[in-house]
């Protein structure tokens, strides 16, 4: 047999085994970890802020690669997450038709967006994919799965049954149900009969973001984004650490737009000689909290929760009362000076009087 003869029938030797190689071993890298088709699942993680409450159902789709390989299906996974939470999770399985002879059949797993139950808010979508090969062998009672293998398309990974997982962040705007309306309002009342309706009270603001960090569009967290505006309508921005710094006087207010429910805030009163500052925070019609501070010392409210109803807070700058208690003691010389010349004149007029009688 010649050469040629020879390299052509390995070759068609190979074509013949091709489909078959790897049989053993799913492409990536680490351990392989062999899956029973009993336990095939894939586990979906909703992932959004405190105060946010959903309850929701996902789809993936199993696409056949391999050109014969049967239907697979995976269980829509129905996911509930409370308002006193960040996380929620479900599984769904994963299940084949019948599979039509022996052979390794491959498919793509991906999740479908389109999601229901959802209402308003945006839901930001896995985009991972898996690589499924699922091994079929003859055996004495017909055909049966021996063994499933699956990787990470991005990373190359191969996963475990417990680590095909899709994850999904989901946020909604804070303020969103209200017509006009914004995320926060904050307004500053000055009170009491000596209080300065001119006088700007000065604050900090920052806002905290627990556990996924995300606005309102999906999109991670970025306080440059947040859209704060002063009494005049100016922009107001915060400092490299995500500090909102600005000043208000009576009447005045700050408004924030663009935050997400769910996330708190931090709101400091700075100190002001002869002021005693307060405030009341509303949420949805809900009174929140009212921290208060004595005079001259810096207020405080922490763990205000934005929701997205409305959502106002108001400080109260109160004057100390002015008590009139008698002449003061700086008018003391004056009034010395004027007893002592009252003095000098009476003595004066009594010497007078008795040089002419004498």
């Amino acid at each position: 047999m010649n050469h040629t003869i020879k390299m052509k029938l390995v070759a068609a030797g190979l074509l013949i085994c091709l489909p078959f190689l790897g049989t053993i071993h799913v492409s990536g890298a680490g351990t392989d970890y062999p899956i029973a088709a009993g336990s095939l699942h894939v586990t979906k993680v909703l992932k959004s802020n405190l105060n946010t409450e959903l309850n929701t159902t996902f789809r993936f789709a199993a696409v056949p690669v391999t050109e014969d390989a049967p239907v697979s299906v995976i269980t829509p996974i129905t996911v509930s997450k409370p308002v006193n939470q960040t996380d929620a999770s479900g599984t769904g399985a994963i299940s084949f038709a019948e599979f039509p002879h022996a052979g390794v059949y491959d498919y793509t797993l991906s999740e479908t967006a389109d999601c229901t139950g959802l209402g308003k808010g945006f839901m930001r979508y896995d985009t991972a994919a898996y690589l499924m090969k699922v091994l079929v062998v003859n055996t004495d009672t017909g055909l049966a799965v021996r063994e499933i293998h699956v990787a990470n398309t991005g990373t190359g990974n191969k996963v475990s049954e417990e680590n095909i997982i899709f994850t999904n962040y989901f946020s909604r705007a804070g303020g969103e149900g209200i017509a006009n309306g914004h995320g926060l309002t904050l307004t500053n009342n000055v009170t009491g009969d000596y209080g300065d309706k001119t006088k700007k009270f000065n604050y900090q603001l920052r806002f905290n973001v627990p556990g996924n960090g995300m606005m309102p569009d999906g999109t991670d967290y970025d306080p440059l984004r947040i859209a704060a505006s002063g009494p005049n309508g100016e922009s107001i921005t915060p400092d490299n650490s995500g500090v909102f710094s600005f000043s208000l006087a009576d009447g005045e207010k700050i408004t924030f737009d663009n935050l997400t429910a769910g996330v708190q805030f931090i709101v400091k009163a700075m100190p002001e000689p002869g002021y005693s500052i307060s405030m009341e925070y509303m949420f949805e019609g809900n009174q929140k909290n009212t921290p208060s501070a004595g005079t001259n010392t810096m207020m405080m409210a922490s763990g205000c929760f934005i929701t997205t109803g409305e959502n106002n807070g108001t400080f109260t700058s109160a004057a100390e009362a002015v008590e009139v208690t008698g002449v003061s003691l700086d008018s003391a010389p004056f009034i010395f000076m004027t007893l002592l010349a009252v003095t000098v004149i009476v003595i004066s007029f009594r010497i007078r009087r008795e040089k002419q009688s004498g």
